[in-house]
């Protein structure tokens, strides 16, 4: 019995994995997107503006990309 609830668990990620590749992918952009803001925020504090500027243009992209994939 243990071995098929094993068995179940693997199947069930595995499908999982193969059916919902989207979820895999946004969880990826928000990773991204909370890097980038968290960089830029710091870059804002240090007065790094042009560098600030180029970090919230590569934000907009990564929430781009984010509502693309909903």
């Amino acid at each position: 019995m243990e071995l098929f609830k094993q068995l179940y668990r693997y199947n069930f990620k595995k499908l999982h994995s193969v059916l919902c590749p989207n979820k895999s992918k946004k969880r990826i952009e928000h990773y991204e997107i909370s890097a980038y803001g968290t960089a830029r925020t710091f870059a804002k504090e240090l007065g790094l503006n042009e560098i600030a500027v180029l970090l919230q243009e590569t934000l907009d992209e990564e929430a781009n990309a984010d509502k693309a994939l909903t």
